[in-house]
């Protein structure tokens, strides 16, 4: 969190949370909870005020909400992992998809694209626990801390990642792309379009390494 942008925020939250336990804050207790908690991203800390309103019964000190928060983490980790699992299935690394969740894009995209996923789904034994291990830990990473760079909004399969590479080189452009939109079980929702054009930055191209 920062507190130029973050602080009124996590402030109103807090002290929401604050009110429901019948506890008062001062301004610098208020300053203290935010500094204990700065290395957390603002959304996580927020669902682990959530949590501790409907699950304890006093109000919680600056580590409990970060146990909050990381254990939350750690089960959104697993699930996303369980949603990769049932996308691979269901619509595989042939097609694009859109999780809908920037920090599983990012987990994907550093481990190599969507569109080298097929070999997590094919692996067996202790490489298939690597993958997930793998993806897990840079899951949490990515949630507590944020992505190094901006996710894609979608993550590019075989198809669309042969097609851009021959149009690019046809007419200099990034060509229209179907992206099948997943639920929250990982299964194909719905399909949109994102149109063709030169200075589209919402689809990057997955990296070859």
């Amino acid at each position: 969190m920062r507190i130029e942008t973050d602080f009124e925020e996590f402030k109103t939250d807090l002290l929401t949370t604050a009110e429901l336990f019948g506890e008062t804050l001062s301004a610098p207790r208020i300053l203290a909870y935010f500094e204990a908690l700065a290395d957390l991203p603002l959304d996580a800390v927020s669902a682990g005020l959530r949590l501790a309103r409907r699950s304890l019964r006093f109000f919680p000190k600056p580590a409990e909400i970060r146990d909050l928060v990381l254990g939350s983490v750690e089960d959104r980790a697993r699930e996303a992992w369980r949603r990769v699992l049932a996308a691979l299935e269901h619509v595989g690394t042939y097609e694009s998809v859109d999780f809908g969740d920037p920090v599983t894009h990012a987990a994907i995209e550093a481990m190599g694209g969507w569109h080298q996923a097929w070999a997590w789904e094919r692996a067996d034994g202790p490489e298939f626990l690597g993958f997930e291990r793998d993806f897990v830990s840079l899951y949490r990473l990515y949630a507590q801390r944020g992505p190094s760079r901006v996710p894609p909004v979608a993550l590019l399969g075989q198809h669309a990642l042969h097609n851009r590479h021959l149009v690019a080189a046809l007419r200099g452009e990034i060509p229209a792309e179907a992206v099948v939109m997943l639920d929250a079980g990982g299964y194909p929702a719905e399909r949109r379009a994102l149109p063709a054009g030169p200075d589209r930055l919402a689809l990057e191209a997955p990296r070859a390494d």
